[in-house]
């Protein structure tokens, strides 16, 4: 029996392509509309290329100002994005390099890691080339505009909630055998986390005055993340980080951009707002901050993610 085969007349495709275009020009139009709405400032502060003297930190942990002048207003929330260019995620050795039973606070496979498992006669907790690689510059609001100058920094921009809930809820957690508790300073290892065993914990005190007792296993012959990011990662946020959560989402271009912190609050111009950033390490790589807007109240926002 022979196949059926459709007859494409003249008639059939030119109404075929006159559906699409009403379908899809008003929604093209829509879409531009929208995107005209957008404001996004970007200062590149570091790598090669750059041009602004006084925005570029040439060494390690060395703070520089970057400032951005808003001359059009922007309506919360507000993204603070980093970005970096030539850096390649995407290589299949780099992407493959991790454990996700370590991530998930369990034991990695033998190799898995490969070819970064091991630091001297330490074991890395996370292993592998994606983790020990984190972008780990910090970005701090070193002055907010008006009216919202006796906000804190981490106030005014909140670093929490920058990732996929399914991310930080079911995909990270700490090494098993891990104990962390809310104490004063002055309360013993002992009494703070109900053993003897954890006699020789940490103490460590957060950005809000907070203070905690944590205990990991195997910790003198493992180099956890706190460890490898000590400006960066809690001994008692460790692999639940969300900056590290946001990192361990691999890009699939060598230019991506991560979420860094949400500004919930408008920013009327003409107005200036001024970061701190402290570069943990120096990069090869091109890298910016941005400030994205959509100043739409019916414009998609990032939702669970970034």
């Amino acid at each position: 029996m022979a196949a059926v085969q459709p007859v494409v007349t003249p008639a059939w495709v030119v109404g075929l392509f006159m559906t699409v275009g009403v379908l899809f020009v008003p929604l093209g139009t829509w879409l531009k509309l929208k995107y005209a709405d957008v404001v996004e400032l970007t200062q590149q502060y570091e790598g090669s290329g750059t041009t602004v003297d006084d925005c570029s930190i040439s060494e390690a942990n060395e703070g520089k100002e970057v400032k951005f002048s808003i001359d059009k207003d922007m309506k919360g929330p507000i993204y603070v994005y980093f970005e970096l260019r030539k850096f390649y995620q995407n290589h299949r050795s780099y992407v493959k390099s991790r454990s996700f039973d370590q991530l998930k606070g369990g034991v990695p496979g033998a190799g898995i890691c490969s070819p970064l498992e091991s630091i001297d006669t330490l074991d890395l907790n996370p292993c592998g080339l994606v983790a020990n690689s984190m972008f780990n510059d910090v970005i701090v609001v070193d002055s907010a505009p008006e009216p919202y100058e006796s906000l804190s920094p981490y106030e005014y921009m909140d670093e929490g909630g920058i990732s996929w809930v399914t991310d930080r809820d079911g995909d990270f957690s700490q090494p098993d055998g891990f104990v962390r508790a809310e104490c004063a300073p002055s309360v013993s290892c002992e009494d703070c986390l109900g053993s003897a065993a954890y006699s020789d914990c940490g103490s460590f005190t957060d950005r809000t005055g907070t203070s905690y007792k944590y205990w990991y296993p195997d910790e003198a012959s493992t180099q956890y993340l706190y460890e490898t990011y000590p400006n960066v990662i809690s001994p008692v946020d460790g692999v639940t980080d969300e900056h590290f959560v946001v990192w361990m989402r691999t890009a699939a271009l060598s230019t991506f951009r991560n979420l860094y912190g949400r500004i919930e609050h408008d920013l009327v111009a003409p107005a200036e707002i001024t970061f701190n950033v402290t570069a943990s390490e120096n990069l090869c790589a091109f890298v910016c901050a941005s400030l994205t807007s959509a100043n739409d109240a019916d414009w998609p926002t990032h939702g669970s993610g970034p």
